[in-house]
């Protein structure tokens, strides 16, 4: 199963602003906050995250150098962008119209078993409906997806919850996406309601997630880099 976003989702806006983000308060307020000016070569980013973040190095003024070259800072920046719950930090800069362009972290356990950061099972959601759903403007779709799985994400999760990862599990809610589709239609006007009704299926994070806190807590975690800093 490929957990991976679309390319298409990864705008511009994006690459920068979680940079923004990664980057101490100190240096990014001396840095425009007009993103206009960092053009992108096309409507996605595709392989040119580095050439973005360059731009930013040489606006800087050189104080970007602390965080090595800019190829170290954009590689730097990709993993940060991929933690678990990264999303959050959309919402909160006024960003929820920007659809996840994270990449899901499997987990396994001391049992070899599998396990999902519930934040990520949203964006596993988003990159099903993304795959199945034929849509005359993907671009309007990626925006009411982000703002309808968001506001769920949002609603629904209190503290880092793990979830029991089941490959069928997800492949069972593609088929219900290609259900729900079919019953709605690709009116935009009709996509919350096809998406309240994907949500109310069996799949029941909570439930999962009660079951995940009655077994094994063993977790063989990859060490991510850290911002210089704590916010």
């Amino acid at each position: 199963m490929n957990l991976n976003s679309p390319e298409a989702v990864l705008y511009p806006e994006c690459v920068l602003l979680s940079t923004k983000n990664y980057i101490l308060d100190s240096i990014t307020m001396k840095m425009s906050s007009d993103l206009s000016q960092f053009e992108a070569p096309t409507s996605n980013v595709g392989d040119k995250e580095a050439e973005l973040v360059a731009k930013l190095f040489e606006s800087s003024n050189l104080s970007l150098r602390m965080y090595g070259s800019s190829e170290e800072l954009a590689e730097n920046v990709k993993i940060y962008r991929s933690s678990p719950g990264s999303g959050v930090y959309a919402d909160a800069n006024g960003h929820p119209m920007y659809p996840y362009y994270t990449t899901p972290v499997i987990y396994r356990s001391l049992k070899d078993e599998q396990y999902l950061c519930k934040s990520d099972a949203y964006v596993v959601l988003q990159n099903l409906t993304l795959e199945v759903y034929p849509f005359e403007k993907p671009q309007l779709l990626r925006v009411i997806l982000a703002l309808f799985l968001r506001s769920q994400e949002l609603k629904n999760l209190r503290r880092v919850e793990f979830l029991k990862f089941d490959e069928q599990d997800f492949v069972s809610i593609k088929k219900e996406i290609e259900v729900e589709m079919k019953a709605f239609g690709t009116d935009p006007s009709e996509f919350f309601p096809m998406m309240t009704e994907i949500m109310n299926l069996d799949y029941d994070f909570g439930r999962r997630s009660e079951e995940v806190r009655r077994s094994d807590y063993g977790y063989r975690v990859h060490p991510l880099p850290n911002p210089p800093c704590q916010r």
